[in-house]
């Protein structure tokens, strides 16, 4: 029977009891009013209702930005204190963007930009200079506030989605004791979608600073793969499970047999 006390020890063992942090755009819990005090609500969906679990029973820490309006009394002290102690059970720090960035990270290069080239939607895709610009730098926020909560220290950070495409190559490149791993929670294009991305090639290597990256399905595992054989060329060498590139390697989760690729793909020795 599955319990905290169970949880954690499967969690732990599996994690080699280091320090676990997620990273996500969105916060795990909601400031709201109630008869003038603060409360949190939980935000719709199943990345919340998934880990919050997991980081609690680790005790574990979860960096998002504060997105929701927070209410006159309630003080980012008041928020992280209520988050740890009596709601979640694990640490939660916010990030303050300002909107200046928020919103061309967010409604632009994001919303905008990413969500309808993965999706291959009836909308054309928006890309903008000041977008990426904007989400380099929030990434960049992301990425130095889990560096701070990791010390220097090896640790195991969970990053979430397509905001957050940058973060793994800046942990990586420094603190490479990090175990860095993505869900990239919606479709991954195929290489001629992606190649209209201006920025497809510093995206894809945002992404191979991960150890391991998960999709929902096969198919957006072989369109990464093929993106990045397209793109970054001779410098990546693929295999069916996995990329090197620069002496990393990244493996992913979901992927097809052998024999739905092309049989240039010599499998990748693998590291000692």
């Amino acid at each position: 029977m599955w319990d905290q006390a169970r949880l954690a020890e499967v969690a732990g063992n599996a994690l080699q009891n280091l320090k676990f942090i997620v990273v996500s755009n969105r916060e795990p819990g909601i400031p709201q009013e109630s008869n003038g005090t603060g409360k949190q609500s939980s935000p719709a969906g199943g990345l919340t209702a998934a880990l919050k679990p997991i980081v609690s029973a680790l005790g574990g820490t979860w960096v998002a930005q504060g997105s929701a309006p927070k209410p006159r009394f309630w003080s980012s002290a008041m928020f992280r204190s209520a988050s740890r102690s009596r709601q979640h059970g694990f640490g939660v720090r916010l990030l303050t963007i300002p909107p200046s960035l928020y919103e061309p990270y967010y409604e632009g290069l994001a919303n905008q930009g990413l969500w309808p080239l993965c999706h291959n939607a009836y909308r054309k895709p928006v890309y903008r200079q000041a977008d990426w610009t904007a989400y380099r730098r929030v990434n960049r926020l992301f990425a130095d506030a889990v560096l701070e909560e990791a010390a220097g220290q090896p640790a195991v950070v969970f990053v979430q989605d397509y905001h957050l495409a940058l973060v793994p190559r800046l942990l990586k490149s420094e603190n490479p004791n990090l175990i860095v791993g993505h869900f990239w929670h919606i479709p991954w294009p195929a290489p001629e979608l992606l190649q209209t991305f201006p920025w497809a090639g510093e995206l894809l290597d945002g992404m191979l600073g991960n150890d391991v990256i998960g999709f929902h399905l096969p198919r957006h595992g072989r369109n990464f793969v093929d993106g990045v054989e397209e793109i970054l060329g001779s410098e990546a060498e693929c295999d069916t499970d996995a990329v090197r590139f620069f002496d990393h390697t990244t493996r992913f989760k979901q992927r097809p047999s052998v024999s739905t690729f092309s049989d240039k793909r010599k499998p990748l020795s693998r590291p000692k």
